[in-house]
């Protein structure tokens, strides 16, 4: 029979998942206006998800819908990072964030309501 993880347990991840993603830098701005735009983007999600995740750790609660994910952010994000254009290797780097950030919330989807 498999473990079911209690809430101090998902607490304890979201804390550990949260305090790494707290010490990784920021990815920093690119000189290319299409990457620079998701930069921005990403840079306001980050702030989003960062006062979502206070939140559950201060013991509040929140819709699932307000931990989702930006799928539409991140599509971008995809496409970007897989073009030829200059901007694609910023993108991949702002990619790879954006996957703590996911990994984070989807520890945040898994506390009980």
């Amino acid at each position: 029979m498999k473990h079911k993880a209690t809430t101090e347990e998902i607490i304890g991840r979201l804390r550990a998942a949260f305090e790494r993603l707290a010490q990784r830098p920021f990815p920093d701005d690119s000189d290319y206006d299409d990457a620079s735009q998701l930069h921005a983007e990403l840079a306001e999600f980050d702030g989003y998800v960062a006062g979502r995740i206070t939140t559950l750790l201060n013991g509040g609660r929140l819709s699932v819908r307000e931990v989702e994910s930006d799928l539409d952010l991140k599509e971008r994000l995809e496409k970007l990072a897989a073009s030829d254009s200059p901007g694609a290797t910023d993108a991949q780097k702002y990619l790879a964030y954006f996957a703590e950030i996911d990994s984070l919330l989807a520890v945040g989807r898994s506390l009980p309501r």
